[in-house]
């Protein structure tokens, strides 16, 4: 081994739902051109993570990739990681499923490269690092693994060595750090640059997304048509800095420092997790210099908190779990949901992720799949959960607004009703127009109390004027039947200057494959304001993009449309008002403002004098 060492890793990935022309577009400008790239530079030893959903991608779509890569390892040019087979956090899950998320992707490197294949090293998925993973990983045999140095910072120990040692029980797993300067400046920097950096470290690592080496803008022309990055490899060989594998640096250190982490991920996953009130707060009260030197003090977020900040990401995440206990004996519902764990759809950092509504749908997959097995009637999933099925239809009922987070479609393998709520994001700042929030989480059969009618802006704008809120109550259940369930609530509601008493029940229930949602209306005193409503709402997945029915003021019937789906039909027991109202939310997408299509969302205006009404849901 010559003076400085350089481990150099990559992980590629791609997400279970994601689009065919997307993987193909990134597949071209970074994945392939990079393999051919080393097969150029037969002196760059690489180590390649390739996560379970690109690989099943690859065997089908680009074999001669797989043979290209085969060839590298048979060279001893590349050496494969292990990971999980969905590319899953692997924290958040139990035992049983964390050992067949890693047994499984065990067996697609077999089926796919070759059986003798020795995985010595794991990916963990966003680097999400808790102490019980030592036990997961070393049981599954693996040594080691790539992690960041705010984990080694949040250890309280000094980023002053090659390898670590920690601990869990009687378990030991070496850590080895990846170099944050090369995650986020290689290839971009100068070859001078990376050179000096790398050279003031006896052993230094790069391990990150091989999307950075040619999909992101520029990058293709940048590092392949201008010929940079076989040019920087050279330039490092010829700087007297070796390529090795992570073997050579764990043979050189057989007495690493040990050290214990806590819970920790890398320094933008432990930002982008957090609240989002505290982490303006942060930006507010301290410079950015200062939150810069020392992120793992003021970034304290945790991966888990993306199912508390995102409800939409929790309710899935809780249901996944509930069915992988309830069928782990039956093989293929079990890989259904175990694919649903990839981890993508969960969370949010600047772009993607759950505001994409393909990717909730890919993880919501593997629910609808359990719930189609489930037995007709009513499954408890928790205290706060109830699943309602009959036919072709399950709804999943919370007790906090006695509202639906989904209807899943086991013919179309869809949830009719896929939202997200409009959440102010930390980087909306950077956004310069106004963005609008909702109030409450955006769940549909959830209500307000409102003092008018409102026009569609005004919707978007929430100026409805709220007389009182049900959304947020926790309703009791008053009946259940084998095909039923009935729930109430009571609010105070200030109508026209008096506090009136409102009892709300909502009765869900099916007719043959009809889903039926009755409401009655009762007060403590009548009410004389006919412009008082109980404003009620569907929020109808985005692939639903036409409506029919609304072209009069109040409508019994309203039939929305998809060209994929078909259509879902939606009767009305007497004549409201409605509106129909596109949702978009407002991400950054490669540094500009990107407005996603989340639902189209039919608003229905109940009369508060209305005793009962009862609305009639099915799918054609």
């Amino acid at each position: 081994m010559k003076k400085t060492g350089f481990i150099f890793s990559i992980h590629n990935h791609q997400p279970f739902g994601n689009f065919d022309d997307v993987i193909e577009s990134c597949f071209r400008r970074s994945y392939r051109p990079l393999i051919d790239t080393l097969s150029e530079t037969p002196f760059v030893k690489t180590v390649l993570h390739i996560s379970g959903p690109l690989l099943i991608w690859l065997k089908k779509n680009h074999t001669e990739h797989i043979e290209k890569i085969t060839l590298l390892i048979k060279k001893g040019q590349l050496e494969l990681l292990g990971g999980t087979f969905s590319e899953a956090v692997i924290s958040t899950l139990p035992e049983e499923d964390r050992i067949l998320q890693i047994e499984m992707y065990k067996n697609l490197i077999s089926d796919i490269f070759s059986k003798d294949i020795n995985l010595k090293g794991f990916w963990l998925t966003e680097r999400v690092f808790t102490p019980d993973v030592i036990k997961t990983l070393c049981s599954a045999g693996y040594k080691y693994t790539f992690l960041d140095d705010t984990h080694i910072k949040k250890s309280g120990s000094s980023l002053d060595q090659p390898v670590y040692l920690s601990r869990y029980l009687n378990h030991e797993l070496l850590i080895l750090p990846i170099n944050r300067f090369l995650r986020y400046e290689f290839p971009f920097k100068d070859s001078d640059e990376i050179i000096k950096k790398i050279k003031k470290h006896k052993t230094v690592i790069h391990a990150d997304d091989g999307e950075k080496l040619g999909d992101w803008p520029g990058m293709y022309d940048y590092l392949y048509k201008e010929k940079r990055l076989s040019k920087l490899f050279c330039d490092l060989r010829d700087e007297d800095i070796d390529f090795i594998f992570p073997d050579t640096l764990i043979k050189e250190n057989p007495d690493p420092k040990e050290i214990f982490i806590p819970y920790s991920s890398y320094d933008s996953m432990n930002k982008w997790s957090m609240n989002t009130g505290s982490l303006i707060k942060i930006h507010r009260e301290y410079d950015r210099d200062r939150i810069k030197n020392d992120d793992s003090t003021f970034y304290t977020g945790n991966y888990f908190n993306f199912f508390i900040k995102y409800s939409e990401s929790g309710t899935i995440y809780k249901k996944n779990l509930f069915f992988s206990s309830l069928f782990h004996h039956d093989e293929k519902i079990k890989e259904e949901l175990l694919r649903s764990q990839c981890c993508c759809g969960y969370w949010h950092g600047v772009f993607g992720g759950i505001y994409l509504p393909h990717m909730r749908d890919a993880i919501n997959l593997g629910n609808i799949y359990a719930e189609n097995s489930l037995p007709e009637g009513i499954t408890k999933i928790d205290k706060e959960m109830i699943v309602l099925k009959k036919g072709g239809l399950s709804a999943t009922i919370k007790r906090k607004g006695a509202c639906l987070s989904s209807i899943n479609s086991f013919k179309k393998r869809l949830n009719i009703l896929n939202t997200i709520t409009r959440r102010p994001e930390f980087y909306h700042s950077d956004i310069r127009e106004h963005i609008y929030y909702d109030l409450d989480d955006r769940i549909s059969i959830s209500e307000y109390v409102v003092s008018q009618r409102v026009t569609k802006q005004n919707y978007l704008k929430n100026n409805f004027g709220i007389q009182g809120n049900f959304k947020n109550c926790l309703f009791e259940i008053s009946n259940i039947e084998e095909q039923q369930i009935t729930f109430y609530a009571k609010q105070k509601c200030l109508i026209c200057d008096e506090l009136v008493d409102i009892k709300l029940t909502k009765t869900f229930f099916f007719e043959k494959d009809t889903f039926c949602i009755n409401f009655k209306i009762e007060k403590s005193k009548p009410v004389e304001d006919e412009n008082t409503y109980l404003m009620t709402e569907l929020n109808f997945h985005n692939v639903y993009e036409k409506s029919s029915g609304m072209e009069t003021e109040t409508t019994d019937r309203i039939i929305m449309n998809s060209k994929e789906h078909g259509e879902v039909i939606l009767d009305l027991s007497d004549e409201l008002y409605t509106l129909n109202s596109q949702i978009k939310t407002d991400s950054i997408y490669h540094q500009k403002n990107e407005k996603i299509l989340q639902s189209n969302t039919i608003v229905l205006f109940i009369p508060i004098n209305k005793e009962g009404m009862t609305l009639r849901l099915a799918q054609k």
